[in-house]
């Protein structure tokens, strides 16, 4: 049986904390990228077609901008299907379990150790 590995795309504003995030998931998955540079939000989401997006910002609030830029700038992110998967602070717990339930996010994360 041929087991389909899934694309992860780990999205953040600080190199030190996306590659934080990427050494974990590369314990167990091969295909992790990183993208650091908010100008090419919507190039490496289109290049790297993941199956699930990271969103690794130390403010909830970024995360937003940035998952809603991604919509305004990449052509395929419509029809491209994927799961988001934002990591969130203690202190924004609460407003991230809102944002899953609006359908703003899939799930989140309770991460930043």
């Amino acid at each position: 049986m041929i087991r389909c590995e899934p694309r992860i795309l780990v999205a953040t504003d600080t190199l030190a904390d996306g590659e934080l995030v990427a050494d974990l998931l590369r314990d167990d998955f091969g295909s992790v990228f990183i993208s650091t540079a908010e100008a090419r939000i919507a190039a490496d989401f289109d290049q790297h077609r993941p199956d699930v997006l990271v969103l690794a910002f130390k403010e909830l609030e970024r995360a937003e901008r940035y998952y809603l830029g991604l919509y305004r700038h990449s052509p395929i992110v419509h029809t491209h299907s994927h799961r988001t998967l934002v990591l969130c602070s203690q202190d924004d717990v609460r407003r991230a379990y809102a944002l899953c339930r609006k359908g703003y996010f899939d799930d989140y994360v309770l991460f930043w150790p």
